[in-house]
């Protein structure tokens, strides 16, 4: 007993030959329900087909770009650019506040050159493990005071939890331990 399968059928070539044409051509040259010269129109007229829509679908998608298509009849263009206006210069407040933001990991707020300071004095700078970090501001300095604590391993090779007090100025940009301990 020889029993097509749905995909061998005519029925099925020709709803691919709408759906999708290229899976529908696929099937016209495989399955051969017609003869040659049928394959081949059929072919070209569904591949062209499929080709136009594409091309108008890349065309309508490019136009809707320029228009605001609103619940009106008419479709009214919209500026293709506005002028940027002149940036206005950063205040020395806004300056600081950005060094202040990136000073910070966004990740686990901790603050990225005391993680890198600690751990160049660590026993086993791998066993670092972030806790906690807060900072106050003092803007009349301009400048940062951290407090940290994390874990890591200590000379003997035991997890304790530590903390560090450091400050960080604005001006210079330096960093510098004020406090440890454990």
């Amino acid at each position: 007993m020889n029993e097509m399968k749905f995909y061998e059928t005519k029925w099925f070539t020709f709803l691919m030959l709408f759906v999708f044409a290229p899976v529908g051509i696929y099937l016209l040259w495989k399955n051969k329900h017609f003869n040659n010269n049928t394959l081949m129109v059929l072919s070209i007229i569904f591949g062209l087909l499929f080709i136009s829509i594409i091309n108008s679908s890349d065309h309508i998608q490019s136009n809707s770009d320029k228009y605001n298509f609103t619940s009106s009849e008419e479709a009214t263009p919209t500026p293709t650019k506005t002028p940027n206006p002149t940036p206005t210069p950063k205040t020395e407040g806004q300056l600081f506040d950005e060094w202040i933001k990136s000073q910070f990991s966004a990740w686990d707020g901790s603050h990225r050159a005391l993680v890198d300071l600690v751990k160049e004095n660590m026993n086993d700078p791998k066993s670092f493990q972030h806790a906690k970090t807060t900072y106050t501001i003092d803007t009349d300095k301009k400048s940062i005071k951290i407090y940290m604590k994390y874990r890591g391993k200590n000379a003997f090779g035991g997890l304790i939890l530590t903390s560090v007090t450091a400050v960080a100025t604005y001006k210079d940009n330096l960093l510098k331990v004020i406090e440890t301990e454990e």
